[in-house]
């Protein structure tokens, strides 16, 4: 099912229909941003196109849809679009527009179990969008955003979450004087704390944390540990991934051809002399990687450790 949230005075999306292979969801003013539908299941119709006139909600969510939906992510990207789903299995998806029109800021976000697929937080075009799910099966499951006021006397939230007893979605929308705070453990408390930078905070966009179809090796020794590792934790099928040997290759050429000539956006580098553990701690290697490996030159970069845990590191 897909909801619509939207706190501002006038409606802020549309449902576009001029590609044959996707609807999309966009910003009516900033359109580049937004999220495709599959529409291979899915026609206009079956959006409530009246919620997008939706307006001055605080505290409820729209369905916008009715149809079992999930995520998928595009193999050379890791762009999410939506897609119609199977009975047995739904991802409520959200589309939340907050109203920071008065120069309220974004301090903090905190989730759990949530997970951001696109944002747009532009501070001085005052503007936050965000896409984002929430795990139904999990416990207590929630997104928050933080606010600060312009003045700097106040602080509110914007807290997501699931009824335990509807089993629907709920906003909670609710603010606390800093000069006057609310004791922390007692009802109505927020943590002030700010962790933006001025009027930047970084909404990291959730990607799986499993190998990408391109996959960068340093030896051809390592290939066949490689491949078994990520078949035997995956359970890829390996003919259907891209492989790539970077043992005496001009390392620069060989990966601008894949994101340039191929137009991969997301890759995985293999490493075989390090654990998820090493790895997190080593922000030089990781420089490495990003510099040395041109890794740099993709949207995403992920890291298979020999211990088979993947790990984010751009």
């Amino acid at each position: 099912m897909l909801y619509l949230y939207n706190e501002n005075d006038n409606p802020v999306w549309e449902l576009k229909s001029d590609d044959s292979r996707f609807l999309r969801l966009q910003l009516i003013e900033r359109p580049e941003f937004g999220i495709n539908i599959q529409n291979r299941d899915i026609k206009k119709e079956d959006f409530n196109t009246a919620v997008l006139e939706s307006t001055n909600n605080v505290y409820d969510v729209n369905r916008l849809a009715d149809f079992n939906s999930s995520i998928h992510f595009d193999v050379k990207s890791l762009r999410p679009s939506i897609m119609h789903s199977n009975e047995k299995y739904n991802s409520d998806i959200y589309i939340a527009s907050f109203d920071i029109t008065d120069g309220s800021r974004v301090i903090n976000l905190v989730t759990s179990k949530a997970y951001i697929y696109n944002s747009l937080y532009d501070y001085d075009a005052k503007m936050l969008h965000v896409i984002f799910s929430l795990n139904k099966k999990a416990d207590k499951t929630f997104l928050e955003f933080i606010f600060e006021d312009k003045d700097k006397k106040n602080v509110f939230i914007r807290h997501f979450m699931i009824n335990a007893k509807s089993n629907l979605p709920k906003v909670v929308a609710r603010s606390m004087s800093l000069s006057n705070p609310i004791e922390r453990g007692k009802r109505g408390h927020i943590n002030p704390t700010d962790h933006a930078n001025g009027t930047k905070y970084n909404i990291k966009r959730y990607v799986p944390l499993r190998p990408t179809k391109l996959i960068f090796f340093d030896k051809n020794e390592d290939k066949e540990a490689m491949c078994d590792a990520i078949t035997s934790t995956f359970k890829y099928d390996m003919e259907r991934s891209e492989l790539q040997c970077l043992e005496g290759s001009d390392v620069r050429e060989v990966v601008k051809g894949w994101v340039y000539n191929k137009n991969y956006r997301c890759a995985t580098y293999y490493v075989p002399e390090k654990n998820r553990e090493e790895l997190r701690g080593d922000a030089d290697f990781k420089k490495s990687l990003l510099d040395d490996k041109y890794a740099k030159l993709f949207d995403v970069v992920l890291v298979m450790c020999n211990d088979s845990w993947v790990v984010r590191i751009k």
